[in-house]
Order: C-alpha cells, then sequence, then structure tokens
C-alpha cells in the first residue's frame, strides 16, 4: 500500500492492486484472544484522495479530515477540461501543492498537540490498565505453563519471543509447535540443548538459536528443525571466520549487538569472508596508519548486514556493512577511535546504574514488570528511571501492580501492558 501511494505521489504510473489486510473485530472471544477479520483493499486509479478516502472507509476509520479538506478545497475545472499540455501540467502542480499543504497540515497539528501530563494520563488510564491485565492473566498463566512444559520435556535450553505480537499470538505459536512434535516425535532430537525462537524468518541464527517464523506454516518449522546437522556444519565456521576478521584489523573484537537483527549462520559467514577478504587487499597494498595503536583489542566491531550504514552505535561498536569498502572503513575506524572509547565507557557505567535502578523501581513502586523497547539505550533508561524514583511518592500508587514499558509513545496495550515515554512531563503546579 505504502508503495503504490509513494508511486502516486510521484506522477508514476501504476496497475492495479488488491490488498488483503486482517483487522482487530475489537471483540474478544470467549479464551480472552482477539478475533480477526480479512479486508480486501482496491488501489485503482490516480486520485489520492479518493484513495485514502477509500482506504480509511473500508477499514471502517474517520474520514472526517478528508472531508473537511474536501470542502476546503476551492473549486477547480476537471482534468479532462485540460487538453493542453500547457494545462495539463498547470492542473499537477495544483494538485501536488493541494498534498505538499495536506502534509504541512497534518505535522503542524501534531507539532501543535498539547504536551501529556504523565500524572494526569496515569490516573485516567490506570484502572483500564489494570482491568486488562486482570482479563489476561489466565491467558499469560496458560502461556508460561505451556512454554516451560514444553521447554522441559523437550530439553530445550529456552523459548523466546521475538516477533513483536502480543501474548494471544505466542501461545498460539507454542500451541502449532507443540501439535507438530506430537506429530513427528522422532524429530525432536536436534531441539535438545537449543533455544528457540519465534521471530520474522525461518532458519538458523549465527548464534545456533532455531529460528521459526510465526507466519510459516508447520512444515517449513520441521524442514527447518531436521536440517539443523548441516547448520551445525556452519556454526562451526563462525569461530574461525570471526577470528580471521579479529586477527586482520589489529586484534579488534568481533562482537555482536544485543538487538541487533536475526542474522541467519550461512549468510553471516559470508559477510565475515567478504570483509575479511577485502581487509587482507587493503592491509597488502596500503598497510594501516601509523597513528594506530599496535592492537585494537579495546575496540569492538559488529558485521550485521551486506549493505547498510558504516556507522558508530550509542554503546561505542563500530557497526560494519559486509560491503563496506576497506579504505573507508579504515579511515572510519581511525577518526572515531577516541569516541568510541568514550562511549564503551559511559555505556559501561550506565549499564551497571540501569540494573541497580531498575531493582529499585520494581522494590519501591511494587510494579509487575518493568521493560523497555530495543531502542532504549542505558543512558535513556536511566534518566526515566531516577525521575521515576524522584516522583515515587507521588507516582506510586498509580503504578503499583502495572507492567510498565518503557518507551517512545504512550499507550496501554491489548494484554494490559503501559508503554509511556522515556521522556515524560508532569505539570507543576
Amino acid at each position: 500500500m505504502n508503495y503504490y501511494l509513494e508511486t502516486i505521489l510521484e506522477n508514476k504510473s501504476t496497475d492495479p492492486v488488491l490488498l488483503t489486510f486482517c483487522l482487530k473485530n475489537g471483540t474478544q472471544n470467549v479464551d480472552h484472544s482477539t478475533s480477526f477479520k480479512h479486508v480486501n483493499i482496491q488501489l485503482l486509479g490516480k486520485d489520492i484522495h479518493s484513495l485514502l478516502y477509500n482506504i480509511l472507509s473500508t477499514c471502517h476509520l474517520s474520514t472526517d479530515y478528508l472531508d473537511d479538506l474536501q470542502k476546503s478545497r476551492p473549486r477547480q475545472m476537471k482534468p479532462k477540461q485540460f487538453t493542453t499540455r500547457t494545462s495539463s501540467k498547470s492542473f499537477h502542480d495544483q494538485w501536488w501543492k493541494e498534498v505538499r499543504k495536506t502534509a504541512e497540515d497534518i505535522e503542524r497539528c501534531i507539532w501543535n498537540e498539547p504536551d501529556v501530563d504523565f500524572r494526569s494520563w496515569l490516573i485516567n488510564n490506570t484502572d483500564k490498565a489494570l482491568h486488562r491485565l486482570q482479563m489476561c492473566q489466565p491467558l499469560r498463566e496458560e502461556t508460561e505453563r505451556l512454554r516451560n512444559e514444553l521447554r522441559e520435556v523437550h530439553f530445550l535450553k529456552d523459548i523466546v519471543w521475538n516477533c513483536g505480537w502480543g501474548i494471544t499470538h505466542f501461545r498460539g505459536c507454542l500451541q502449532s509447535f507443540q501439535r507438530l512434535l506430537q506429530q513427528h516425535p522422532s524429530q525432536i532430537l536436534p531441539l535438545k540443548g537449543r533455544t528457540l525462537v519465534f521471530g520474522r524468518e525461518t532458519g538458523v541464527s549465527f548464534e545456533g538459536h532455531i529460528i521459526l517464523s510465526s507466519e510459516d506454516v508447520r512444515n517449513n518449522w520441521l524442514d527447518v528443525i531436521q536440517s539443523v546437522e548441516q547448520y551445525d556444519n556452519l556454526l562451526r565456521q563462525i569461530p574461525k571466520a570471526e577470528g580471521a576478521l579479529s586477527e586482520v584489523l589489529r586484534g579488534i573484537s568481533v562482537d555482536h549487538r544485543k538487538f541487533q537483527p536475526t542474522v541467519m549462520v550461512q549468510k553471516y559467514i559470508q559477510q565475515l569472508g567478504k570483509l575479511t577478504s577485502a581487509l587482507y587487499k587493503h592491509r597488502w597494498v596500503h598497510g594501516y596508519p601509523e597513528d594506530w595503536p599496535r592492537r585494537l583489542c579495546a575496540f569492538q566491531l559488529v558485521v550485521e548486514c551486506e549493505s547498510g550504514p558504516l556507522m558508530l552505535s550509542p554503546t561505542g561498536q563500530f557497526i560494519v556493512p559486509a560491503s563496506c569498502p576497506a579504505l573507508v572503513l579504515v579511515d572510519f575506524i581511525g577518526k572515531n577511535m577516541a569516541e568510541a572509547d568514550q562511549r564503551l565507557q559511559f555505556y559501561s557505567t550506565m549499564k551497571k546504574e540501569e540494573r541497580m535502578l531498575h531493582a529499585q523501581c520494581m522494590a519501591q513502586l511494587g510494579l509487575s514488570a518493568l521493560e523497555k523497547d530495543d531502542n532504549i539505550t542505558p543512558d535513556l533508561m536511566v534518566q526515566c528511571c531516577r525521575r521515576i524514583l524522584r516522583d515515587a511518592a507521588a507516582l506510586g500508587p498509580s503504578l503499583r501492580g502495572l507492567r510498565l514499558r518503557i518507551s517512545h509513545y504512550y499507550s496501554v496495550l491489548q494484554d494490559g501492558e503501559i508503554c509511556i515515554p522515556w521522556n515524560w512531563n508532569v505539570t507543576r503546579r
């Protein structure tokens, strides 16, 4: 849908498209799970207003804003009345102006929204969150029971949910996996001692975790489980491949980001080999800068993807795409060594303080859980926790018993978890 709309906005031709989406019904089943309905949306034509109106109305979403824009739009000649190239160009220029004005109006509305007062928002949403938590608790307990049962019976090291969907979807995946093992009991041997991850792809990660896509059918899961031994041969090559990259770059530590996207083992080995080969050639022809230290053991490098941005992460790691030219990488490392060292030390300090403040928040506020989104770095979490503890007397009664997630927005999720921005505000009186 996004691609189709962008194509129309760029005034390019495109074929009609029929898309199917799954929308929540808004009602819960007897087991407290949320049902879905299929909605078919036909994308046809080049009128952006009609397209957006069709999308919103088909999904039963409000079209008031579009209606107001249509009413306030000045009367224009219809496109068919433009017969010359000049007239057609004039029409498209006017059309583009309206599109830009619409975007500016939406952006202005967002920026002009008043700041949310954290205390008031909590007061207004605590009862809703507690009600949803209570309604979802049997489902949460059943999911955890099933997870532990599968882990113990089949000698799994762990079962991890890394999909982004809610607890209902997790339980559904566990039930499907349980049925798969019941139908194919002879295939469970490769699972012993492994970590099973329900994610967005199917395969084996470079950490040796078995990844099962929550969107795949069970037969695809079975194919991966049956092929684990083949992946094991690749996994045994990883230490050697990482060691070769480390050695060619003066002993730099080849590491992984905790929340980096899942990388399948075969792709990872290819990426390591590609970057290592490029650095060997560069070292042979150009060598390394004279001001570099003899060893780079204090620094960390992460090979994350085939192509992407070369950057220094907030934690001080060099994030390197496999296709990065060696000359560019060497120059980047040299220019950012001092900054990388500072960030590594800062990250280590913040991580220790984060663990301490997390424990204090759980104890003083009586939270059921305190978690954070992957993109909330330790320093942001530390700032948030400090402020929560500073206002613990006022916030404590509203937060007691809740599951709190530190994020970038306010929301009460379907399972009762409360999301708040790390930089929440309160109105001082």
